[in-house]
């Protein structure tokens, strides 16, 4: 199956006309090339906020249309990240673009379910165009969802430093809003507020909109019910793999500060003024921000106004968003998604379950397992890999089981519709890795192109329609 992009004349809408790519997908059957009639149409670069350093987004709703006309036919910029080997475009802190993928017959009088991805990352990396060919490719699901159209969102948010900073200055900064960090999280709700005013143009629904993600996106869309501003702007969620209901991922206002207090020290901001401190800070290099902060992994802060609770404590307290259906599931192996590592040791091992865990609860585990000894002699490797995979699993699956069980038994079932799935085998992910690397396995990111595909698979057409029959 091999795509080819054509200009498109435009897409009149309420702001003015907007001019995208379509995509017309053929097959090669005898040496001829055959086209197939389930087009697509691609709107890129679509600002929805502005985004000023360690401030909330401003929404935008019809600035960018010069003239009453718009060019969407190029990919914007990702947001800031340090270089982790994925192929990742330019990027700008003006990242907070999305890009609407649709089909390429479309109705606004039968409007179409709203798929919105967020992307996977750790919060510190990743971008709806990363890769080469693109990974968060959505006119690949309009192929495989020719039963039910749907309308595909792809977005940017802030990552790491840029999006988890909190200082008491910044605090102090803005009255009308009284905390600091998140702002990952203020850029996807104001994302999702662009959606439901604008995607009834582009064919969509806004009253049938669903939040799907992978790994940290995954975690992500199940955050979303416990924040404030949330609710009516989503009413489905898929959620892949994400590691929650633990506090590891989550840090109260006085750690988050301390954090963030020791990366101003690393800046050489902390001597001035407290007229000119933030300044300084919103005057310093991206470069030098995102050395600073490393690849620390980002903890959303729980700040008693904002994100008051994280998810399975919301759960518990009945503040969370009882107006949405879920799918939740994980895969048999939730290790990153590496072969099997060659050179495993206990100390690497130990380096594995510390960066998991943290310093205070990974000695516990260490000594229980005694990863010290784990690699005492050549032939104790695979012992190292299986201890560490067992952890890394039971971390992640037990998390989501706890908040699968927390909803599961604090709402009618009959009013929130709940289904866990369980991915068990994978014979395609990763074909070129040897059965001793880990080719078949359900690792980590295994359950990705099943509901992202790519043009090498097929069949999925069921994963997609489930998601949509609740």
């Amino acid at each position: 199956m091999m795509p080819s992009n054509n200009a498109y004349d435009g897409l009149e809408t309420r702001k003015g006309r907007i001019y995208g790519r379509q995509t017309e997908h053929s097959i090669e059957y005898l040496g001829f090339l055959i086209l197939i009639s389930n087009t697509s149409v691609q709107f890129h670069r679509i600002q929805y906020a502005t985004a000023n350093r360690w401030q909330p987004p401003m929404d935008l709703a019809s600035e960018l249309f010069s003239n009453r006309s718009l060019e969407a036919t190029s990919f914007g910029p990702c947001c800031p990240q340090r270089d982790t080997g994925i192929y990742i475009p330019k990027q700008d802190e003006q990242c907070l673009y999305l890009n609407i993928f649709t089909p390429f017959k479309i109705s606004h009088e039968s409007l179409l379910p709203v798929l919105v991805w967020v992307h996977g990352g750790g919060l510190i990396s990743g971008c709806s165009t990363q890769s080469i060919p693109l990974l968060y490719n959505g006119t690949n699901i309009i192929r495989h969802s020719l039963q039910q159209p749907v309308i595909i969102v792809t977005i940017n948010y802030r990552l790491g430093i840029f999006a988890e900073m909190y200082l008491t200055e910044l605090i102090e900064e803005n009255f009308e809003w009284p905390t600091a960090g998140n702002y990952n999280y203020l850029d996807i709700l104001s994302a999702l507020r662009w959606i439901n005013r604008n995607i009834h143009d582009y064919g969509g629904d806004p009253n049938n909109i669903l939040l799907f993600g992978e790994s940290s996106g995954g975690r992500t869309v199940v955050d979303m019910g416990a924040l404030k501003g949330s609710s009516n702007l989503y009413h489905h969620i898929i959620s892949q793999s994400g590691a929650l209901a633990t506090s590891l991922f989550y840090s109260n206002m006085s750690f988050a500060l301390q954090k963030s207090n020791e990366i101003v020290e690393q800046l050489n901001c902390s001597s001035h003024e407290s007229a000119s401190f933030l300044t300084c800070l919103r005057n310093t290099d991206i470069n030098d921000l995102l050395m600073v902060y490393g690849n620390r992994p980002l903890k959303s802060v729980i700040d008693g106004y904002f994100f008051s609770y994280y998810p399975s404590l919301a759960i518990q307290c009945g503040t969370y968003n009882q107006n949405i259906n879920m799918i939740m599931g994980a895969n048999k192996y939730e290790e990153p998604y590496y072969p099997i590592y060659p050179d495993m040791n206990s100390e690497f091992a130990i380096f594995i379950i510390t960066e998991v865990l943290g310093r205070n609860r990974a000695p516990t585990v260490i000594n229980y397992f005694e990863l010290n000894n784990c690699s005492s002699s050549v032939n104790d490797t695979n012992r190292c890999c299986d201890i560490t995979r067992f952890i890394i699993n039971a971390f992640i699956s037990c998390g989501f089981h706890r908040v699968y069980n927390n909803i599961y038994l604090k709402y009618d079932r009959e009013d929130h519709n709940l289904f866990w799935y369980n991915m068990d085998c994978n014979s395609g992910i990763c074909p070129k890795l040897s059965k001793e690397e880990g080719a078949g396995l359900c690792l980590h990111q295994s359950c990705r192109p099943v509901l992202v595909p790519g043009r090498h698979l097929a069949g999925h057409q069921a994963v997609h329609q489930a998601s949509l029959k609740f």
